[in-house]
Parts: structure tokens; sequence; C-alpha cells
């Protein structure tokens, strides 16, 4: 997936925990391995390794007959089944004994790595680096996966990427963020989750799912009214009248049955103020043209 996932890179998956970053890393690979388009890009399939620092062995394969992975036919490795694989030359050691012509590493629990210090600016900095430089001479590309802080309040619309395992180093010393997030954090059973895709040379993606009854990631059908109705909710004030974000926020709970997700009113906004209907006021206020 070179668009959004180039070769001799680092990439990361963030997200918190129980959000579902195993499983969609899974359904992902899964995708990739037989030929078929990830989130909408080209495949392109090479040997790999998925690394699991921190699960054993039975529990990936767990995982994976629950998604309806065969693990024989799955190439993966558990750290914790192995005494002092504490540096990223021991995980790909590792990896490399059960994929010889290992191309993509997958580890999970890159933080691992770190010594203890995944918060550390330096240490994950000297970590991306000493990785990164080696990468093309080893004809290696490595997506990590970890946790991401939880948003609150007014932090939902901080950049992502600087929320992973509480340094922003870990988001500017790789290439492609993914991140898995709950579309209302405050409620756990919720099976609605965003995933945003956030590489450093391409268009950001921002996909809604919905999680089956197996815990499988599904993609959300978007019905072709909803945007129509938020926005008649929104222009039926009089023109030239203000409103703030925090309004539409509430405004768009009323659409549906359950409302629509935070992150797609955010998409919405933009629409909206890409089509005209909406001006940019004040910081977090907008307001309607006088001809709409």
């Amino acid at each position: 997936m070179d668009q959004i996932l180039p070769k001799y890179e680092i990439h990361l998956i963030g997200g918190p925990s129980h959000a579902g970053k195993t499983t969609l890393l899974f359904q992902t690979i899964e995708r990739w391995r037989k030929g078929r388009d990830v989130f909408g890009h080209e495949p392109f399939p090479l040997p790999f390794c998925y690394l699991a620092c921190e699960r054993s062995s039975g529990y990936v394969r767990a995982t994976l007959k629950r998604i309806g992975i065969d693990p024989t036919t799955f190439s993966f490795i558990s750290a914790v089944e192995y005494d002092s694989i504490n540096t990223f030359e021991d995980a790909l050691a590792l990896a490399r004994s059960v994929e010889p012509d290992l191309q993509v590493l997958f580890i999970d629990g890159i933080h691992c790595l770190c010594g203890g210090k995944s918060n550390d600016d330096m240490a994950v900095g000297t970590l991306l680096k000493n990785i990164t430089k080696k990468l093309e001479n080893l004809n290696l590309t490595v997506v990590g996966v970890g946790n991401s802080t939880k948003i609150k309040g007014e932090e939902r619309f901080s950049n992502p990427c600087e929320r992973f395992r509480g340094s922003s180093v870990w988001g500017t010393g790789s290439s492609t963020m993914i991140i898995v997030e709950r579309a209302r954090n405050d409620e756990l059973r919720n099976p609605k989750r965003t995933v945003m895709i956030l590489p450093s040379n391409a268009p950001d993606q921002i996909l809604n799912y919905s999680i089956d009854p197996k815990g499988l990631f599904q993609p959300d059908v978007e019905e072709p009214n909803r945007f129509e109705a938020f926005a008649e909710m929104i222009v039926c004030r009089d023109p030239g009248d203000e409103i703030t974000r925090r309004e539409m926020l509430e405004t768009a709970g009323y659409v549906g049955d359950e409302g629509i997700p935070e992150r797609t009113v955010n998409r919405y906004i933009e629409r909206m103020v890409d089509e005209g209907r909406l001006e940019k006021a004040q910081w977090g206020r907008y307001k309607l043209p006088l001809r709409h």
C-alpha cells in the first residue's frame, strides 16, 4: 500500500485499550495478503510477521480464529515466551526466525522496545531514528501498534498523532498513523468506531465502522440523506446568524436514531463551508451567509 504505507518507513496504529486495534490490524493484514484493496488502496503483499510483545501465542491464535483466520497460515510469534526481547534488533531476529524472507514487520506493543520510557521524548526519538535509518538496507517496513491516550472535552479537537503513548515524538518520527477511536468515548459498549488514516504524503481519510457480534469491524453504509438532514437543521436559521461548533454537535445528536458521530460532524461542517452554506467567523464559531 505505497500510497498510505510506503516502504522502508515506520507506521503506527494507535487507540485506547479495547478499541479494537489488533482486530482491525488482523482484518487489514488478511485483506492485504489476499490482494484485496485496503482502505480503498491497491495492496502489494509481501512476506510478513506479526510480533506480539505483550500477548501470548494462545491469545493471538484465539483472536485469529475469532476473526476467521486459520492461525497455521498466519506468520506470527510472541515475544512474551522469550527472554530478553528488549530491542528492535532482538525483535527483528525473533521475527526472522519465523519468516526468513521478512519484508514487513508488525510489532504489537512497539513501546516495549523503548526501555520502559515510551512517553520520554528523547528515548522515543532515539528508538525511531535508529530503526528508520536501517530499514532500507534491511528491505523492511515496520508497522507498530500501541495505546493512545483517551480524549477528554476540548482535547478531542487536538492532533490525534500527538496522543500515541503520551509523546508527540511518536507522531513526528513515523510516516503514517492510523488512529482507532470509539465514536462516543463515554459509552464503552457503543459499537461505533472511527478510524483516522493520517499519512505524511497523502490525503487524510476518516472512516466509520460498527463492531459486529463477533467483534469484527464492518464499514458503515453512509445514509445518503444524513448530511442533508443535518445541513437543513443548521441553515434554517436567519441569514447572518452565528452558530457555534458545540451547538452544531448538539444538533447532530437529533439526526436519525443514534445521532451523528463527532468526527463525521466535523467533516460535515467542513463540507458546508466548502459549499458556501456556512462561513467561518471567530474560533469555533460560524455564521450563515446573507444568502444561502
